[in-house]
């Protein structure tokens, strides 16, 4: 299950970039640090508090407020639906 992400304006200093590399990721992942939105949306992870999308060529973080707020909604809602099947 995904944990929920914060706005970019409620961090303190910003430690990532807005863009890593598909082997960045790959490595997270490895290491068990990347959890998918949900079973069936694994294209967009968080990773570190921010939520990225996977794109073919790279990784970008999400910075807008309104998309950080949807997902993290939908992360609640999924959250919510795995209760309920379990």
């Amino acid at each position: 299950m995904a944990e929920q992400s914060q706005p970019d304006s409620q961090r303190q200093a910003d430690p990532l970039p807005l863009e890593l590399s598909h082997q960045d990721l790959h490595a997270a992942k490895e290491a068990g640090e990347i959890t998918p939105l949900s079973a069936n949306i694994t294209n967009i992870v968080s990773y570190r508090g921010y939520w990225w999308i996977i794109d073919t060529y790279t990784c970008l973080r999400v910075i807008d407020e309104s998309t950080i707020a949807m997902l993290n909604r939908h992360t609640q809602w999924a959250n919510a639906k795995l209760l309920f099947e379990a």
